[in-house]
């Protein structure tokens, strides 16, 4: 499956349990994750990846690094049940 397709798939998973989200891809400053999810006051960096095969680059890392030190939840995910581990972490 492709990033993209992974995407989608995160989205609708997203949409379905009522969480809002922003697709971040063509954002000003590069190494942002792709995904901005959010809902009753609550935030999720979604850095998605088509498996657990690919890496992050290091721009992203540190993009993931700088979101964290700041508060926010930042994860680099491949498949829906990590978005779902991390929505129930939130709880």
């Amino acid at each position: 499956m492709s990033e993209q397709q992974i995407q989608t798939k995160i989205i609708a998973f997203l949409e379905t349990n009522g969480w809002d989200y922003v697709k971040t891809i063509r954002l000003s400053k590069a190494g942002h994750p792709d995904i901005l999810a959010m809902k009753e006051g609550k935030s999720i960096w979604l850095e998605c990846k088509a498996s657990a095969k690919e890496k992050a680059s290091p721009l992203q890392l540190r993009r993931i690094s700088d979101l964290r030190k700041n508060g926010f939840i930042a994860e680099v995910v491949w498949s829906i049940e990590q978005v779902s581990d991390i929505i129930s972490n939130l709880k």
